[in-house]
């Protein structure tokens, strides 16, 4: 279970619960150079970014349609800014797919380190260990992946008021493979 809140000024606070009963508990503190989700100022930079992001991720051009087709976001003075948190988006969802992937993986190396423990008794508690690691990064990024478009609705809630489920899912439907980059006054 992931329970995740953002406070307006930024902080995000993230609480683990693993079904072996362990919590953790993970705050993120934003950057200071980076303005606040709604300001003018992150509208700027958040503008500055497609314009510099969008030779490199064309899919950009795209979002950007979909969110012109938004009358509450067209209309409104933070157009980029929606485009931009889209973007972050997509592109944590295709980061934590590889996540996955990467964990998946590591099998290999994972039973090459447990079967490195020559005593039975100790492997098995190396295995127990190992399992137990491995099984928790997965939760988490499990967790994170579902948490993701919550995050994403309740941005845009900020930012419009309202967010529509069909912008929603024709949002879902954009691949984005560059990593963005951070939004900071420079």
């Amino acid at each position: 279970m992931l329970i995740s809140e953002e406070s307006e000024s930024g902080v995000i606070t993230n609480v683990y619960q693993f079904p072996s009963g362990k919590l953790i508990t993970e705050v993120v503190l934003p950057n200071p150079k980076t303005p606040l989700l709604g300001s003018a100022e992150y509208e700027m930079l958040a503008k500055r970014d497609y314009i510099k992001s969008v030779g490199v991720e064309t899919n950009l051009v795209e979002i950007k349609e979909i969110f012109e087709e938004f009358p509450l976001a067209k209309k409104s003075q933070y157009l980029y800014s929606g485009i931009r948190e889209a973007y972050v988006f997509r592109a944590k969802l295709y980061r934590l797919q590889d996540s996955e992937l990467l964990i998946s993986a590591q099998q290999d190396v994972v039973e090459k380190e447990i079967w490195s423990v020559s005593d039975p008794v100790e492997r098995e508690l190396k295995s127990k260990e190992v399992y137990n690691r491995v099984h928790e990064e997965m939760l988490k990024v499990w967790l994170e992946r579902a948490d993701a478009p919550n995050r994403f609705k309740q941005r845009m809630e900020r930012l419009y008021g309202e967010f529509p489920k069909p912008i929603f899912q024709r949002l879902m439907s954009i691949q984005i493979t560059a990593e963005p980059k951070e939004l900071v006054n420079p």
